[in-house]
Formats: C-alpha cells, sequence, structure tokens
C-alpha cells in the first residue's frame, strides 16, 4: 500500500512537473524583443530599447572623474570591471556621464576638455560608428542572422541620437556653455590615456536644465 501511495505521489510531481513547464510565461520585455526579431524592423527594434531602456542605461553612466581616476590606475583591470566588450577582439565600451564647459563648436561636434590633456568630442552630427550599439549592451550579435543585420541597428541607434538628442539642443549651445552629457565611447585598454576621445551622446542638456 504504501509503494502504491509513493507511485501516485511521484506521478502527481511529474504531472505538475509538466504543466508548469508547459505554461512557463515569458518575461513581456523578452517576448516583445523576440517578436521583433522574428519581423526583424532594425528602426522597431531599436525605438523598443530606446523608450523602454534609456533611463536605466543613463543610470549605470560613470562619472568622467571616476573612470579617468580607474583608467589611469589600471586601464585592463579597470575595463574588464565595468566595459563592455561585444567579441575577442573588439574594445572596450563604457557609458559615462559629465558636467563640462564647452571650448569649441563644430558642425560635427561640441569639444572640451576631458582630463588631463585629454580633449573630447561630443558628436552631434555625422555618426558612423558602432560605439553607441556596443556600449549599450541592448544587441546581442548573436541572436541577428547576419552582419548586415547587427549593423543596420548601429545606424537607425546612430540616427536616433542626432534627431532626439543633438538636435534639439545644439543650437542652444555655444563655446562658454555649461552642459551635461551620458554618453559612450570606445577605449583601447593599452593605449590610455589618449589625446581625442570621441563621445556618442545619449543625453545632452544645458546645465540647469530639465
Amino acid at each position: 500500500m504504501t509503494r502504491k501511495i509513493i507511485k501516485w505521489v511521484i506521478f502527481a510531481l511529474a504531472v505538475i512537473a509538466v504543466i508548469r513547464f508547459s505554461f512557463y510565461v515569458e518575461p513581456l520585455h523578452e517576448h516583445k524583443e523576440k517578436e521583433l526579431m522574428k519581423k526583424f524592423s532594425p528602426d522597431q527594434l531599436v525605438e523598443y530599447h530606446w523608450n523602454n531602456d534609456l533611463e536605466a542605461l543613463l543610470s549605470n553612466a560613470l562619472d568622467v572623474e571616476v573612470f579617468n581616476q580607474g583608467m589611469m590606475s589600471d586601464a585592463k583591470g579597470f575595463s574588464l570591471k565595468y566595459a563592455k566588450s561585444p567579441g575577442i577582439g573588439a574594445g572596450s565600451y563604457f557609458l559615462i556621464k559629465g558636467k563640462v564647459r564647452v571650448t569649441g563648436k563644430s558642425e560635427e561636434a561640441v569639444t572640451f576638455d576631458f582630463c588631463g590633456e585629454t580633449k573630447a568630442g561630443l558628436l552631434t552630427k555625422f555618426i558612423f560608428t558602432n560605439t553607441a550599439r556596443d556600449a549599450s549592451g541592448w544587441f546581442d550579435a548573436d541572436a541577428f542572422q547576419n552582419t548586415m543585420d547587427y549593423n543596420s541597428v548601429s545606424t537607425c541607434l546612430n540616427k536616433i541620437i542626432v534627431e532626439k538628442v543633438a538636435k534639439p539642443v545644439i543650437d542652444s549651445i555655444c563655446i562658454g556653455s555649461c552642459i551635461e552629457f551620458w554618453g559612450a565611447i570606445e577605449v583601447n585598454p593599452d593605449k590610455y590615456p589618449v589625446k581625442n576621445i570621441d563621445i556618442v551622446p545619449f543625453k545632452i542638456k544645458l546645465s540647469g536644465n530639465d
């Protein structure tokens, strides 16, 4: 009798396990991303991440001073801890933030003193790199069918940055302006510090403005 009861208990547990896994509820965020990947609309995929994940991304940005101190102290160790690196041989991508005073402005960028002798350019018009894509961590290269598709999300993300981040504020920025920025950079730990560094902005605001 006892053996019969044990068998029924085991059978019941097995049935419960099957039902549980059969009705696994996929997180909404995951489900939405998979649906977008199936249809593969790079514009919609990028827009989805921009609308849903941007604030969380910005909250993880490193202050410029913290970044510089960490890199000057132990560039490789700091990169391993804080940078994103999408593949073997790829660069180290960071998201940084800072409050700076503008020292120059051109058609392509807003420039300022970064740290030490390093000069920084905040790109505002022509962005052709994968820096924003790789620093965001939003996109897994293995999830794309080919390199062209993977690169297309980078193109779409850069377009959004120019249209939604740079254009609304660029006319209000001039030499001497104090601005706050959150942006992506690519760094080679073996060659830091550098004389010039390009920053792809995820957010720019004039100091004192929301």
